[in-house]
């Protein structure tokens, strides 16, 4: 339950409004049940006449669209609403509404705007002199947006308090509201001492009336008075990206130790107190500021004020979406999954400035920073073409045009699995006053409701997606069916006539939802006029017509002596909702259940079947039992992916048993199957939900109700499944022996000498993995006849059938097919046996003169690209359809672009399929093979090049193994450098044939040469940069990097 707080010396002023609201008194008959109108906390008082299409919205924020309705007041939001929910958003996203450090009210945005992200209370405004609006009036706005049916996100600070005009200086009024934050041991109301020092500043008068917040009239406050009691990090600059300096250096205002539990509470309180007036999820702002329980320097921040903001989300009927801050990069060694472990989705800013720089065309690639894929994250990710950061705080887009950043949006916004965000840029940029900002502009436009609708559209129908450039414009096909008129693009590039390919798309008729015109596809060809927006967004429209079934509370265990329960139905005409043998009233859309009088150890059955109008079915069947948690019980934990420790971490509300990962386990039993299970002694009275983990994996929440043994299973995105059975001790008799006929053993030759090899096993088509990547680490190398250290490893086939081996770093395998004939891999993919070193004085050294790169251009752009090659003579093969090829880009043309590096000694014939029907012929590999296309013919690949672009991307290979590298870059003609020599130094980005690889990028309007050096007389000579550069060796030969 969160914890109202006031500002002490806050004067009310005005009447008190009193809702008057007839209730009616039910009398209830234990075990009895009632089905009726059932209205959600926060939502109860707001009798709503709108009429909204839900369809044009996503069935989650994820799946949808974001307004970041930013410095709006609550009223101005309520205003635009209508036009909000048909634009087609899902959610739309507020500024901070904690009390801020000083007043907004009067203020122009563009001066105050900053305001809000310096707040001093984790309370919703009640100050009376915040622009945003009152307390009354956020609910009320809350209320509005449910009712068309639009989810409410707000930012949340919880990384900083704001400062008093220096980053070592608390704001005066975070000592009213935060005094234990403060470091305070009473509050003011209680006779809490403000350390104020006497001095003013120099262009002020100075007052000592709490709450007086302008620079010119607050009085200086010693932060450090309190420095034993303060709950802050030591004052630190955060200004690199080591792990610690990330997590607790200070971004110029005073940075909360989050790993205590007054700030914990006072967190968690606010995230509460917020879902009671009606938020639907959170942005958390400067997230990547907070450390995770995996950093070097841990909490459980994230674990703790996720439950508790989880658990009133869940209690209130609502499912919870919270996303965090990670700007450009989350630091050295940091993982994005720590947070999306904690189920807090992450952002990848650099798509969309991409993007945005080109003009508004391009598909830009996911980010890369420290060694994260962003790309494996995109299903927990928000992005965007432009947001309050770049809007107003670096103001690099505010005067790019509305047409270049919709049709960034446009780009984004089409795709699959992320959401993109949409900044409502203020009315006017200079002179806008806070609380009259909002405006009909660019975000309101037509094209912006198109592909809010496509991108929702097909979200429902989980629709895949087709990205790339031609003759001009940018395009993203949806496809659900291969060449099906249900299949829609959108394409960005010049207003006027167009003509690009359409690989997915029916031959036929279409509509631009943008403008209507009509778009005719043929033989693959789509031909149409593009408004004068740029953006078209063509597709018809399909009915998925199949009946669903959502619960607003899941199968399981029940404290509380009632249920209440609300089930939602989708594409039905009629519903049936029978409770144990009783039916109980429903509609089309909705039923809901409220059975009393439960009993301990009753169990509730609800049994829901919906039917569409063509009459398709669809059943579910819901079982709650109650209990009362008391005494102890033990829980056994079977450890199948054997990990190296065993972790508990228990649980109830604020209350647990330990920080973050919990208690290390050491006592085991067997069960009756003879596995090793982990013993933890679990008390009811304190604890009801736990996790086991490693510090690194983990289980899902586990909610107890009795003694049960967990064993791990599935993998999920986050975390691990558990199946719950009923321990059963060894008896000492005969064990069943393990079913091993279906393991292999997998023997991976480490061709370029890693220091550690690990291996990372799953099942294609599932989240079912041996391990969170990089995998388990290998812990025996042996040395092969050739002198190189190999390692094996064994594979049960009918858990896993794909396998990768890496270094736990950048350097990996392709994506490696398993089957019963598999022996072993190589580096590159090719087939392996290992034999052991037998002792002798020559160890054969790798050849790999004679190995090859050869390129496929991808005609038909096939989905996925495989490689299987085979020697006519010896019948040496890969196995059918062979190893996945790497993707190099598109080529000079705009073609999808693949390469495979194979031994022409080895193998002399090679062919490229999709694993789908589609192939090539039989192609010979000689020394001199370069590429093929699609029907045979010989292709040399050459990287695409925009000749209209200003920035590019060099690539470096340190083929001569310096320690550290720089870039040094100018001007011949302006002598305008970089910096001074030897420039900048370059952090890895991955590995290529065993040599470390870096990259820079360069504007070409600013720099057209460049030296790689190692700053200690290393150094490539004088290079020449131009529009098709791609990159250099360190002997300054021309490179090109594939990774």
């Amino acid at each position: 339950m969160y914890k109202a707080k006031s500002f002490i010396l806050k004067v009310i002023i005005g009447f008190m409004s009193i809702a008057i609201i007839a209730i009616c008194a039910i009398a209830f008959i234990p075990g009895s049940l009632e089905s009726k109108e059932k209205t959600t906390d926060g939502d109860s008082e707001l009798s709503s006449t709108t009429s909204v299409d839900t369809s044009v919205f996503a069935d989650n924020v994820q799946d949808g669209q974001i307004l970041q309705c930013f410095c709006w007041s609550y009223n101005e939001i309520m205003e635009y609403l209508p036009k909000i929910a048909d634009q087609g958003f899902t959610a739309i996203q507020t500024s901070p509404v904690q009390v801020c450090k000083e007043a907004t009210l009067g203020q122009t945005a563009k001066g105050s705007w900053w305001a809000y992200y310096q707040p001093a209370a984790f309370t919703i405004d009640d100050t009376g002199d915040n622009a945003l609006g009152t307390p009354e009036e956020f609910k009320a706005m809350c209320q509005m947006a449910h009712s068309y049916g639009v989810k409410v996100l707000v930012d949340v600070v919880a990384n900083h308090l704001g400062n008093q005009w220096v980053s070592d200086s608390l704001c005066e009024r975070a000592y009213y509201y935060e005094w234990e934050i403060a470091g305070m041991s009473t509050s003011v109301e209680d006779g809490g001492y403000i350390p104020y020092t006497g001095e003013v500043w120099a262009y002020g008068g100075g007052t000592t009336t709490p709450g007086a917040a302008n620079a010119s009239t607050t009085p200086v406050i010693d932060t450090y008075y309190y420095k034993d009691t303060l709950k802050f990090h030591p004052y630190l600059i955060q200004d690199n990206d080591e792990p610690g300096n990330v997590t607790q250096g200070n971004i110029g205002m005073m940075d909360l130790d989050t790993s205590d539990p007054v700030v914990q509470d006072a967190v968690a309180d606010y995230l509460e107190e917020l879902i009671s007036y009606g938020v639907d999820g959170f942005r958390f702002d400067a997230a990547k500021h907070i450390e995770t329980q995996w950093d070097s320097i841990s909490s459980d921040f994230w674990p703790y004020v996720m439950d508790r903001a989880e658990t009133a989300a869940r209690n209130a009927g609502r499912e919870l979406y919270a996303y965090g801050e990670i700007l450009n990069r989350p630091g050295i060694g940091r993982s994005l999954s720590w947070y999306t472990n904690n189920n807090v989705a992450i952002t990848d800013s650099g798509m969309g400035h991409n993007i945005v720089e080109n003009g508004g065309s391009g598909h830009s690639s996911f980010n890369g920073a420290d060694g994260n894929n962003y790309a494996d994250y995109k299903e927990h990710m928000v992005t965007w073409a432009e947001s309050h950061d770049n809007y107003m705080g670096t103001q690099d887009t505010h005067n790019k045009s509305v047409e270049v950043i919709n049709k960034s949006y446009a780009i984004l916004a089409s795709r699959k699995d992320f959401a993109t965000l949409y900044c409502a840029r203020f009315e006017d940029y200079e002179t806008s006053v806070l609380g009259s900002v909002a405006c009909l502009n660019g975000w309101s436009y037509p094209e912006i409701g198109a592909v809010n609708k496509f991108h929702n559209f097909y979200a429902k129908a989980d629709a895949d997606e087709a990205c790339y450039d031609a003759n001009g414009y940018t395009i993203t096909e949806r496809f659900v069916d291969s060449y099906s008129q249900n299949n829609g693009i959108v394409i960005v590039g010049n207003a006027g006539g167009c003509q690009v390919p359409a690989y997915h798309l029916a031959d036929g008729t279409y509509t631009d939802c943008v403008t209507g015109n009509t778009f005719i596809v043929s033989n693959g060809t789509i031909n149409g006029n593009i408004g004068e927006s740029g953006v078209a967004v063509v597709y018809n429209h399909f009915e998925n017509k199949t009946p669903s079934i959502t619960a607003s509370l899941a199968s399981g265990y029940i404290t509380e002596d009632y249920l209440s329960v609300t089930y939602t139905f989708k594409n039905a005409v009629s519903s049936s909702v029978v409770v144990g043998t009783d039916k109980v009233q429903s509609t089309a859309e909705s039923a809901y259940v409220y059975v009393n009088g439960i009993q301990e150890g009753q169990t509730i059955t609800v049994v829901v079947t919906v039917t569409s109008v063509d009459g398709v079915d669809c059943t579910k069947t819901y079982t709650y039992t109650r209990f009362n948690p008391v005494g102890t019980v033990t829980l056994y934990f079977t450890n199948t992916m054997n990990w190296s420790t065993v972790n508990a971490y228990a649980w109830k509300g604020g209350n647990k048993n330990a920080s973050w990962p919990g208690l290390a386990l050491t006592d085991t039993v067997l069960d009756k199957n003879g596995n090793t299970c982990y013993v933890y002694e679990f008390d009811m009275d304190s604890y009801d939900h736990i996790i086991f983990n490693d510090g690194n994996n983990q289980t899902e929440d586990i909610l107890v109700a009795a003694s049960k043994q967990y064993t791990l299973s599935e993998k999920g995105i986050n975390c691990y499944k558990v199946l719950e059975s009923d321990f059963e001790p060894y008896d000492g008799g005969e064990i069943d022996p393990i079913d091993n006929s279906n393991v292999i053993t997998v023997d991976f030759k480490n061709d370029y000498n890693w220091d550690s090899v690990y291996v990372y096993t799953w099942r294609n088509g599932s989240n079912k993995a041996n391990a969170n990547w990089p995998g388990v680490k290998v812990e025996t190398l042996n040395k092969d006849k050739d002198g190189f250290m190999a390692c094996s490893v064994d594979v049960d086939l009918d858990q896993f059938d794909m396998i990768i081996f890496n270094n736990g770093g950048n350097a990996k395998t392709n994506d490696l097919m398993l089957d019963s004939e598999t022996l072993g891999f190589t580096f590159d993919g090719l087939f392996y046996d290992f034999e052991p070193y037998d002792g002798g004085d020559v160890i054969d050294p790798i050849d790999d003169s004679t190995v090859i790169t050869v390129y496929f251009k991808n005609d038909y752009n096939w989905d996925n690209v495989y490689a299987y090659v085979w020697n006519n003579t010896t019948g040496t093969n890969n196995s059918w359809p062979g190893t996945l090829a790497t993707y190099v880009g598109k080529d000079k043309d705009g073609n999808f672009a693949y390469s495979f590096d194979v031994d022409y000694q080895v193998y002399d014939h090679i062919i490229f399929n999709n694993n789908n029907g589609g192939q090539t012929s039989d192609l010979e590999l000689t020394s001199e093979t370069k590429g093929f296309t699609f029907d045979g013919s010989a292709y040399t690949y050459s990287p695409y090049v925009d000749i209209n672009t200003s920035e590019i991307t060099v690539y470096f290979k340190n083929t001569d193994n310096w320690d550290s590298v720089y870039v040094y870059l100018w001007n011949n003609a302006s002598g305008n450098k970089n910096a001074e020599w030897p420039g900048v130094k370059l952090e890895s980005i991955g590995t290529d044939g065993g040599y470390q690889v870096y990259s820079v990028t360069v504007n070409l309007t600013e720099y057209d040469m460049i030296i790689f050096n190692n700053n200690s007389g290393k150094q490539t000579s004088n290079l020449s940069l131009s529009v098709t550069t791609t990159g250099f060796t360190a002997n300054g030969s021309s490179y090109s990097y594939n990774g």
